[in-house]
C-alpha cells in the first residue's frame, strides 16, 4: 500500500498571486484536465473585488494560462486569449442571474493554442465588463493530469483558511474523488484520528457534523483505489472564542508598536464592521490559534480597533506576520515598513536587497508584514543639516528605475556628486514606496509607508540621505495619497464598494472617494477621519524615520470628496483647500520649514492662497520652453512669463517653475522631431544646434527668481535619440514612434551621454547657471524688482536688486535678430558668458544677436563662466574669437584614467599639443594640425597606459609654448 502525499501539491496550488476560491469559481468537472470540456462558473458575490455585484452588461474572461512552475511563482500569463479590453464571442460569459456567469470550454488545450509540448498548471482569469472599467481580481484554476485525487469541496473555504463554525451548528462535508480508471475504492472521512465516515465505489463522499467543542478540529480524507493507491486532503475547523471588549494602552496607535524590553509587540488593526481578527504568522507557525485571538476596542461602530500584544519575540529576529479577517480577508499591516510578495520577490537580486527574508511559501496568500523587534537603530552621520531657502531650490526630479543602470539607492548615492557638480541642492525621487510590481513609475502605490524592495534596503535609503545632506542636498520624495492599488490594506480590508463619506462600514468601504477625470485605480477619500488620520501619519513616518525633508504631494487635486464635479475639480474648492491646510498645520507643528510641494494645476486663485499659507506649487511650462527650444515663437507659444511667481499674483517665491518633469515631453525630442527648419544654414533639428537652444533655454530658467526644478538627463539633451519619448496617458504613441517604450515602461539609461562633449557642456552650463544663481540674491529674492519681455523671438529679462542688477537677452529665432533693451543703469556691465565687459549708456541699446545667440550683463563682476562652455567657437558656434594661444587647466585634476583639456587658438596656425613625464619623455601626442583652425577647443587625454604621477601638457605654435601640470591617481 502506498500512501501519496497529494496535500502537500494541493496546498502549494492554492498559495500563488490571488488564488482560485472554490467559493469565486465553481468547475465542472472538479478536476479539470487539459483534453476534456471544462465548465467554469463564476459568483461575483464572493469576489475580493465587488465591481461586477449587481452589474448587468456583458462580462467577458481576460484569461491565459500558466505553463511552468516558474511563471506559477512569478504569476506570469502566457497564450492569452486577448488583448486588454478586446470583446470576442469565446470569451463573452453566459449570464446565470444572480450575479453568477459561465464560460464553456471545449478543449482546454485547443482554446488557448497550447502546443502539446506544453504542461498546462493552470488557467489564469479575471472577469470584466467590455469596457473595462469593472474586474475582478487575478484567479487561477489548477489543471489537473490524470492521477488518483481527492478534495474537500464542501463546507466551501479559500485555502489555506480554515472553515470557521459556530458552536452547536451543523456542518456537511463534502469530499469528492477521482482515479485514471474511473473508480475508487474507497474515500473515508477522519476527525483527528477517528475514522467518522466512509463510502466504497464511489467518488464522492457526504457527512453531516454537528460542532460541539470550540477551538481547533482537524479534518482528514482519504481516498484510495483498487491497487491500494492513496491520496489524502485536510481541513480543519475553527470555532471562535468570545471577543474581549478592552481598550487599547495608551501610547498605542495603529500598525506595529514596538515595546522597550525587545522582544514585545503590540499590533492594532482599524476594522469597524469586521466581527473578528486573528495575528497570524511565524509566532503562530502560521495557523489560526486562539492565544492570538485580537481584542476589540470599541469606540463606536465606525471607531473600532482590533489589537493583541504578543510577548516573547526574539529582539534582533525577523518574523513575518498577516492578519485574518472575519476567516476570509488575509491583509499585511497598513502601517507596515517593509512587505513581502509571493511571486514578486523573487525577480529582485540579491545585490539589491541583500538577506531579504523569504515569502512564507505554502503557508499563506497575499502580501506578509515584516517586523523586527529589537533591531539595531540607524546612527545618523548627519544631524545638522540646514535645508536650502525655499526661494534658492534646484530640485533635481529622477526615477531611480531608470536613472543609474544598478537602481539601488545605494548606487543613487554615489552619483550624488554628478548632482552637486551641476548645483542641484534637492533631489526629488520619484515615488518608492512599495508599488505594484517592480518596474514602476511608482504612482500605483499599495503599501505607502513600505519602500519598494525594487531600489534596497531601509539603511541604504538612510544612507542616501545622510550622504545627500553631507553634501548639502535636501531629498523631497513623492507621495501618492490620491488613490491606492487594490492590494492595499485601505481597499483590501474593506473592500471595492463605494459608499458615501458619513455612511457606516457596514454598507461598503467609506475611505473610498468618488474618483474624477484625471483619477487612477481607487480614489481615496479624504473627507474621512481615518484617511486624514493615515495621511498624518505617513508623513510623521516619513519625515521622522528617515529624515527626508518634505513631500512632492501627486494629484492633490483629488483630496476631496466632490471632486467628481468637475467644476469643484478644476475650479476653486473650499472643502480641499481646508484639507490641503489641515494637512500642512499638522506637519508644521513638529516640522517647521519641510517642504511642502503640491501637483495641483487647480484654479490660480485655489493655488494662490495655498501659497500664502505657505505650500509649494508646481508649475508647467513644458510648452512654452517647448516651443522656444523648436524656434516657434509665433502668437505667444513661446512666452516664459508665467514662470515667475509674480506674475501668477503670488505673495511668495512658492512656484516650483519647470522645463519639463516625469510627465512631460523631453524638449530635445520637440527639437529633434519638429525644430525649426526655415533656415538651412540653421536647423533646429541638428543635434549640436538643439544642444545650443538647449543651454539658451536655460539661461532664460535659471535666471528667473523662485524655486526651479530640472528632469533626469534633460542637462545631456535627453530625448534626442529612439526610445527617449514619453508617450501620453491615453495609450496612444503621441508624437512617439510605435516601437518606442510606453509611457511608464523602461527608458534607455543614457550615462554614455556624459562622455559626448556636446552633451556635456549642456550640463556644464548648467552648473555654471545655477552658480551664477547662488552668486547673488538678485537671481532668486522676491524682493528682487523683475522685468521682462518673453513672449516673442528676441527675449530680455531685467532685474534690480540692491546687492546687484542683471540683464539677461537672447534670440531665440532662427535668424540673426536686432533687439533693443533698457538697463537699469549707465555704467559697466560684466558679461558672465564670455567674460567681457561692456559701459552702457544712454538708455537703450541695441544688440545684433545670431540664432540661439544669448548674453548675461551684471553690474558687478561675477567669476565668468567656464571657457567654451556656452559658445565653442571652434566647433559649432559662434561668440568672440580668442586673443592669443592658451592652454587651460584641466579638469578633471587630479584625473583617473581620463581628463579635458582646452586651449585656445586666436588664428590659423600650425599647432601641437603633447603630453611628458617628469623626465622629459612624450608619452602622448593630442594635437598634430599644420593648419590648425581658430577657435575654443577641447581635447581628451587618456592615461590608462600610465602609472600615477605628475604630467606636463604642452601647446606649441611656432615660437609660442604653454604648460600645464596634471596629476594621474589611480
Amino acid at each position: 500500500m502506498r500512501i501519496l502525499q497529494h496535500l502537500l501539491s494541493l496546498f502549494f496550488t492554492f498559495f500563488l498571486a490571488q488564488s482560485l476560491s472554490a467559493q469565486v469559481i465553481e468547475t465542472i468537472p472538479v478536476f479539470p484536465t487539459e483534453e476534456e470540456p471544462l465548465t467554469i462558473i463564476f459568483d461575483a458575490t464572493q469576489a475580493d473585488r465587488s465591481d461586477l455585484i449587481g452589474f448587468t452588461g456583458d462580462v467577458y474572461a481576460h484569461t491565459g494560462v500558466i505553463i511552468s512552475e516558474q511563471d506559477r511563482n512569478t504569476g506570469t500569463w502566457s497564450y492569452v486569449k486577448t488583448g486588454w479590453g478586446e470583446n470576442t464571442p469565446e470569451t463573452r460569459l453566459e449570464s446565470l442571474g444572480d450575479n453568477r456567469w459561465q464560460l464553456e470550454i471545449e478543449n482546454i488545450r485547443e482554446y488557448y493554442g497550447v502546443p502539446a509540448s506544453n504542461r498546462i498548471y493552470q488557467i489564469a482569469i479575471l472577469f470584466r465588463s467590455a469596457d473595462t472599467s469593472r474586474q475582478t481580481e487575478d484567479l487561477f484554476i489548477d489543471i489537473f493530469e490524470d492521477e488518483l485525487l481527492v478534495r474537500f469541496s464542501r463546507p466551501s473555504v479559500s485555502p489555506p483558511n480554515p472553515f470557521f463554525a459556530e458552536l452547536n451548528s451543523d456542518v456537511t462535508f463534502e469530499v469528492v474523488g477521482s482515479s485514471p480508471d474511473g473508480t475508487l475504492a474507497s474515500i473515508t472521512l477522519f476527525q483527528g484520528m477517528e475514522e467518522i465516515a466512509s463510502v466504497t465505489n464511489s467518488d464522492t463522499l457526504r457527512y453531516d457534523y454537528t460542532v460541539t467543542s470550540t477551538g481547533r478540529t482537524d479534518f482528514r480524507a482519504v481516498a484510495e483505489d483498487a491497487a491500494g493507491d492513496m491520496v489524502q486532503d485536510e481541513l480543519y475547523i475553527i470555532v471562535n472564542p468570545e471577543v474581549t471588549e478592552q481598550q487599547r494602552p495608551q501610547g498605542i496607535e495603529d500598525g506595529i508598536t514596538y515595546h522597550d524590553n525587545g522582544s514585545s509587540v503590540t499590533f492594532s488593526l482599524f476594522a469597524p464592521s469586521k466581527d473578528f481578527v486573528y495575528v497570524i504568522g511565524d509566532h503562530s507557525d502560521w495557523e489560526v490559534r486562539e492565544e492570538f485571538f485580537m481584542k476589540r476596542d470599541f469606540a463606536r461602530s465606525d471607531s473600532v480597533h482590533y489589537w493583541l500584544t504578543i510577548d516573547n519575540f526574539t529582539p534582533g529576529e525577523v518574523y513575518r506576520f498577516q492578519y485574518l479577517i472575519d476567516g476570509e480577508i488575509r491583509t499585511a499591516d497598513l502601517f507596515s515598513e517593509l512587505v513581502l510578495h509571493p511571486s514578486r520577490d523573487q525577480q529582485i537580486s540579491s545585490s539589491v536587497f541583500p538577506d531579504m527574508p523569504p515569502y512564507p511559501q505554502g503557508l499563506t496568500t497575499e502580501y506578509v508584514t515584516v517586523i523586527h523587534p529589537g533591531r539595531e537603530a540607524y546612527e545618523w552621520q548627519v544631524t545638522d543639516f540646514q535645508r536650502p531657502p525655499v526661494d534658492e531650490l534646484v530640485v533635481y526630479e529622477l526615477l531611480l528605475r531608470d536613472f543609474v543602470d544598478h537602481s539601488t539607492f545605494e548606487t543613487l548615492r554615489d552619483t550624488l556628486g554628478y548632482l552637486e557638480r551641476m548645483g542641484v541642492n534637492v533631489v526629488e525621487l520619484m515615488p518608492v514606496q512599495e508599488f505594484d510590481g517592480n518596474l514602476s513609475w511608482g504612482y500605483n502605490p499599495v503599501f505607502h509607508g513600505a519602500l519598494d524592495k525594487s531600489y534596497g534596503t531601509r539603511r541604504m535609503f538612510k544612507e542616501f540621505v545622510d550622504e545627500a545632506h553631507r553634501r548639502g542636498m535636501a531629498v523631497v520624495i513623492d507621495v501618492v495619497y490620491n488613490h491606492a492599488q487594490d492590494d492595499s490594506p485601505l481597499i483590501r480590508t474593506f473592500g471595492t464598494n463605494r459608499v458615501g463619506s458619513n455612511t457606516a462600514f457596514s454598507a461598503g468601504n467609506p475611505l473610498l472617494g468618488p474618483g474624477h477625470a484625471y483619477n487612477v485605480f481607487f480614489h481615496l477619500n479624504h473627507d474621512h477621519p481615518y484617511i486624514k488620520y493615515w495621511v498624518d501619519r505617513m508623513n510623521r513616518y516619513w519625515l521622522q524615520t528617515y529624515n527626508v525633508d518634505g513631500f512632492r504631494f501627486d494629484l492633490t487635486k483629488g483630496f476631496a470628496s466632490n471632486v467628481n464635479n468637475q467644476a469643484l475639480l478644476d475650479g476653486n474648492n473650499p472643502r480641499r483647500i481646508a484639507n490641503l491646510k489641515r494637512m500642512y498645520d499638522v506637519i508644521r507643528e513638529y516640522d517647521e520649514d519641510a517642504y511642502i510641494i503640491l501637483e495641483h494645476f487647480a484654479a490660480n486663485s485655489e493655488e494662490r492662497e495655498l501659497e500664502q499659507h505657505g505650500m509649494l506649487l508646481w508649475g508647467n511650462h513644458n510648452f512654452n520652453y517647448s516651443e522656444a527650444v523648436m524656434g516657434w515663437n509665433q502668437g505667444g507659444n513661446s512666452d516664459m512669463s508665467g514662470i515667475y511667481f509674480g506674475n501668477r499674483g503670488f505673495e511668495n517665491p512658492h512656484l516650483i517653475g519647470y522645463m519639463e518633469s516625469h510627465d512631460e515631453q523631453w524638449l530635445m525630442h520637440k527639437a529633434a522631431n519638429f525644430g525649426n527648419q526655415s533656415n538651412p544654414d540653421y536647423d533646429v533639428r541638428e543635434l549640436d544646434v538643439a544642444l545650443q537652444r538647449m543651454k539658451l533655454a536655460a539661461t532664460f530658467f535659471f535666471t528667473i527668481p523662485g524655486p526651479k526644478m530640472l528632469w533626469q538627463f534633460g542637462e545631456l539633451g535627453y530625448g534626442y535619440a529612439d526610445g527617449e519619448c514619453v508617450k501620453p496617458g491615453d495609450g496612444s504613441n503621441g508624437d512617439c514612434r510605435p516601437e518606442d517604450p510606453g509611457r511608464t515602461a523602461e527608458k534607455p539609461v543614457r550615462w554614455e551621454y556624459y562622455d559626448e562633449e556636446n552633451r556635456n557642456r549642456v550640463y556644464r552650463s548648467y552648473g555654471e547657471l545655477t552658480r551664477l544663481r547662488r552668486s547673488s540674491p538678485v537671481f532668486t529674492s522676491r524682493d528682487t524688482e523683475f522685468t521682462s519681455q518673453l513672449r516673442g523671438e528676441t527675449k530680455w529679462i531685467r532685474l534690480e536688486h540692491s546687492d546687484m542688477n542683471a540683464v539677461v537677452i537672447g534670440n531665440f529665432g532662427v535668424v540673426e535678430n536686432e533687439m533693443s533693451v533698457e538697463f537699469p543703469h549707465d555704467g559697466e556691465w560684466f558679461e558672465f558668458v564670455t567674460g567681457t565687459s561692456e559701459t552702457i549708456s544712454g538708455g537703450m541699446t541695441d544688440f545684433f544677436l545670431a540664432p540661439g545667440e544669448f548674453r548675461i550683463y551684471t553690474s558687478e563682476r561675477v567669476e565668468p563662466a567656464e571657457t567654451n562652455v556656452f559658445f565653442p567657437v571652434g566647433e559649432d558656434g559662434f561668440g568672440s574669437v580668442p586673443e592669443e594661444f592658451r592652454l587651460n587647466s584641466n579638469y578633471p585634476n587630479p584625473f583617473n584614467p581620463t581628463t579635458n583639456i582646452e586651449y585656445e587658438v586666436p588664428r590659423e596656425a600650425s599647432l601641437s599639443i603633447r603630453v611628458y613625464d617628469m623626465l622629459g619623455r612624450e608619452v602622448a601626442t593630442l594635437v598634430n594640425d599644420d593648419a590648425h583652425r581658430p577657435g575654443r577647443f577641447t581635447v581628451t587625454f587618456d592615461g590608462s597606459s600610465l602609472s600615477s604621477g605628475v604630467y606636463i601638457a604642452r601647446l606649441v605654435s611656432g615660437s609660442t609654448s604653454s604648460i600645464e601640470k596634471m596629476t594621474l591617481i589611480k
